[in-house]
């Protein structure tokens, strides 16, 4: 199957919503989840080093099936049991958590909705594949992904106070005028 990055977080958001809709007994356990989403990590990790051990001994390009892409098992594992871990946290209330978990689907959405933007963003402005053999890869891979999350949190925070709130504070008064002149 073949899945772009909005379909494939409608199909996670659903299998999410199942599973809060009819828990299973053995998803309640927090240890099991953790541990479970643990070994999900650990076996994505252990097939890039697989395949980077392929490549370095055959010479040929080692696809990382199975975390090549966002629909691949060992993503939609870590996804699962990583939803489910957090969903049995016992966190209080958080104003910043909401505000900012509020803004996933639009982080999604700007920057990676397109082959386009993809392209700008992660060959052209961030230059990907001049950090592979590095010695800054890793502070290269973690400031580039915190840097646009943050970058697309606030230009989505943006659009939810300059053009979500005020049109529907717009659109409740049109549809409150609308039922006063139907009850006369």
């Amino acid at each position: 199957l073949s899945f772009n990055y909005v379909e494939w977080f409608i199909v996670l958001y659903i299998i999410a919503a199942y599973l809060r809709l009819h828990p299973i007994k053995k998803f309640q356990s927090n240890k099991f989840c953790g541990l479970a989403l643990l070994i999900s990590l650990v076996c994505s990790w252990a097939t890039v080093i697989w395949g980077a051990w392929r490549y370095d001994i055959s010479g040929k390009v080692a696809w990382y099936k199975y975390v090549a892409d966002s629909n691949a098992i060992f993503a939609l594992t870590t996804a699962i049991f990583a939803f489910l871990f957090f969903k049995n946290l016992k966190i209080k209330h958080s104003k910043i958590i909401n505000t900012i978990s509020a803004s996933a689907f639009g982080v999604l959405l700007i920057h990676a909705a397109s082959d386009t933007m993809r392209q700008w963003l992660w060959t052209d402005t961030l230059q990907n594949t001049l950090f592979f053999n590095s010695d800054y890869l890793a502070i290269h891979a973690i400031a580039s992904v915190l840097g646009i999350y943050i970058i697309c949190t606030l230009i989505d925070f943006m659009r939810i106070h300059l053009l979500e709130v005020p049109f529907f504070h717009w659109f409740d008064s049109k549809k409150n005028k609308m039922y006063v002149k139907e009850r006369r």
